[in-house]
């Protein structure tokens, strides 16, 4: 597993676990004097147990006050550990949690590190899988067995992988839009010259989604949809970091029973499984935030799966 970070320091103990090579512990930034969030590298002969893991976590804690992920990698696969003792071990292929503990690594401090690691394990817990999180948006099911049998999945898979490693403005740009500037430091976003169909905000490393910003004085959704209801827009998109979510411009859309700010979709760009990277097309890209494109596709499906599902529940 390779990982940056702010400092990197080895990691020493004196009586380690049998089969067990400790490596490195890797520290992010620590600009406030909290200390940086750390993950402490291993690797062993054998699967670990919960047991082995919480002895290494234990180990290395000790009386701290740290926040500490722990990784021990065993044949192709990563067991991760912490920061709270209490939770299950999560096992990922040591790929994807390589790009989850260096998203963690790249926070600004240690409160938006642990922040973004509880969003992994948030996102895990609750059957997130592939590196998506559906928040009443569409219909998770259908997104997750329904979608993948398209007969383009995968050419959206295809025109996807190159944009995995595309961030802020010029991921928008691959996606097809053309953006000029809107109130408030918003973007608008508009298809082959027509008006826009969309809002965007990019977020700075600092600021979080539903968090009130010096720069906006108030939380970027907000702001966001905001603009969007002003401008009669039907789509807003934001961009933080490896995270990209779709939010509806106008309540009560998707198949949730949520509040408009709770009801979006996003793709997490450090995590997303390559057999899913279609989705990052099919839902954001201009051609799926035109008018009766395939996310109004995804919406009407959505809906209908939710209502014959709810049928066939009551009967």
């Amino acid at each position: 597993m390779r990982l940056t970070a702010d400092r990197v320091i080895s990691w020493s103990q004196v009586d380690s676990p049998v089969g067990v090579t400790l490596e490195k512990i890797y520290v992010g930034p620590d600009p406030v004097g909290l200390g940086g969030f750390q993950v402490a590298l291993a690797t062993a002969s054998s699967p670990p147990s919960r047991q082995l893991l919480r002895d290494l976590f234990t180990a290395r804690k000790g009386r701290t006050q740290i926040q500490l992920a722990v990784a021990v990698i065993h044949d192709g696969t990563a067991y991760l550990f912490g920061p709270d003792p209490l939770a299950q071990p999560v096992e990922l292929p040591v790929e994807h949690a390589e790009r989850q503990l260096q998203s963690v690594l790249s926070e600004p401090d240690v409160l938006a590190a642990t922040e973004r690691f509880a969003g992994f394990r948030k996102a895990s817990a609750s059957g997130g899988l592939a590196g998506f999180t559906n928040s009443g948006l569409f219909a998770t099911h259908h997104i997750t067995t329904n979608v993948p049998k398209r007969s383009d999945w995968e050419a959206l898979r295809n025109q996807a992988l190159p944009l995995l490693g595309l961030r802020k403005k010029a991921l928008i740009e691959a996606l097809g839009f053309k953006s000029q500037d809107g109130p408030n430091g918003t973007l608008l976003l508009s298809i082959d010259g027509h008006p826009p169909r969309a809002v965007a905000v990019l977020l700075d490393d600092s600021e979080q989604f539903d968090t009130k910003t010096q720069r906006f004085q108030l939380s970027p959704v907000a702001l966001g949809l905001a603009v969007a209801s002003r401008q009669e827009l039907p789509w807003l998109v934001v961009l933080r970091k490896d995270q990209i979510r779709l939010y509806p411009g106008r309540d009560g859309v998707g198949v949730g029973s949520k509040g408009q700010a709770e009801t979006f979709f996003e793709v997490d760009l450090s995590t997303i499984d390559s057999g899913y990277a279609a989705i990052l097309p099919l839902v954001f890209s201009a051609d799926a935030l035109a008018a009766e494109g395939s996310a109004d596709d995804l919406l009407r499906d959505s809906a209908r799966y939710a209502a014959e599902l709810g049928a066939r529940l009551r009967e």
